[in-house]
């Protein structure tokens, strides 16, 4: 990969992956399968990508049927800070200093809540997750930071009124707009009321936007306690509390 494309693909938010790619998945598997439809399950920022996808183009809330949420991501004001006596507002100012230059970062698991938030972790399995970790892009994490700062579900601020204008129409950065989703959208919450990421204030605010939509609720909350943001991946009951129920939405939304 040339420096070129590098810088280009560093500078890559999830609005753009919202834009362009997830289409493009959801484009190809109906070509191939030659079904009108897709089922779609998305944990954290995969489900506000679908989001995302479904408020700018709603003609996607009548293909991708079931769209199913694990921690269910849109603002995210509740989240708190992992760094004692420094607020998420804080940090996320410090970080958006450092990240408008296009950069790969690489997140170990630790950092990810894996260890230091979750009461249902496999301790049998610590050595395979401490291996894990992720790799992003600088502008990806930039989008979260300015989420944080502005408590909206807003799209990528290119700290340009000429390119925000360029890009949307207008000087500042306007909101995705949740209420653009179909009524005719099928989508299927699994939140929990322990997830530091996906809290349930948050929870609450996406639930009322998509009920004033019209848009029917398939709504499970985790009958566990402390269920964290990294149990749905790491948990010792994932399977039963969650993923059973995931089997059971998609026989009963797609045969």
């Amino acid at each position: 990969m040339s420096t070129d494309q590098e810088d280009a693909f560093w500078r890559y938010s999830f609005d753009h992956m919202a834009e362009f790619d997830l289409p493009a998945v959801i484009d190809y598997i109906k070509k191939i399968t030659s079904s009108e439809t897709v089922a779609y399950v998305g944990f954290s920022q995969g489900t506000a990508i679908m989001f995302a996808l479904m408020s700018l183009r709603p003609e996607y809330g009548r293909i991708v049927r079931p769209f199913i949420a694990m921690a269910p991501i849109t603002t995210v004001s509740g989240v708190q800070s992992p760094i004692p006596s420094v607020s998420i507002h804080q940090l996320a100012l410090v970080m958006s200093l450092f990240l408008e230059r296009p950069h790969q970062f690489t997140i170990p698991a630790w950092l990810s809540g894996v260890f230091w938030k979750s009461t249902h972790l496999n301790e049998s399995r610590v050595s395979v997750y401490s291996q894990h970790a992720s790799s992003v892009g600088s502008w990806e994490l930039l989008h979260w930071a300015q989420l944080v700062i502005s408590r909206r579900f807003e799209r990528f601020d290119y700290r340009s009124r000429a390119e925000n204008a360029a890009k949307y129409g207008q000087a500042t950065v306007p909101d995705f707009p949740l209420q653009a989703i179909p009524r005719e959208a099928v989508i299927a919450l699994i939140r929990s009321d322990g997830d530091e990421m996906s809290t349930v204030p948050d929870q609450e605010r996406l639930i009322a936007v998509l009920k004033k939509a019209g848009v029917a609720l398939d709504d499970y909350v985790i009958p566990a306690s402390n269920w964290s943001h990294a149990d749905y991946l790491h948990g010792l009951d994932a399977g039963r509390l969650i993923y059973d129920h995931i089997i059971e939405l998609l026989d009963r939304f797609t045969l």
